[in-house]
């Protein structure tokens, strides 16, 4: 299931700039969950638990992050047009498929 050698490219590779840059897109990230959360469209631990368990997935998979900016889109669009939750579930596998779909090898 891991690509061969991964542990070794996570070794050369993680300098601080990338670890930082791991994190670059929580300050965005959190604040939109939690806007969501509050505003009923999700359910706050459910996000952060699938969010990291995929993450690491595409990672370990993929060698690629999934970028959070479809993410940020759908987080806005769900605060201003009050997407119910249901609507909010359906369209954000979707987001995240088509992403990593491009970017697979």
């Amino acid at each position: 299931m891991l690509r061969p050698g991964w542990l070794s490219s996570v070794r050369e590779n993680l300098t601080v700039a990338e670890f930082s840059g791991a994190f670059g897109d929580l300050g965005t990230f959190i604040p939109l969950t939690v806007a969501l959360a509050e505003a009923g469209c999700i359910d706050f631990a459910a996000v952060l638990l699938y969010s990291g368990i995929l993450n690491l997935f595409t990672v370990l998979l993929f060698d690629i992050p999934i970028p959070v900016q479809p993410m940020k889109t759908i987080a806005a669009a769900a605060l201003v047009q009050k997407l119910p939750y249901e609507e909010v579930c359906t369209v954000s596998p979707l987001a995240v498929w088509s992403t990593v779909s491009k970017a697979a090898p």
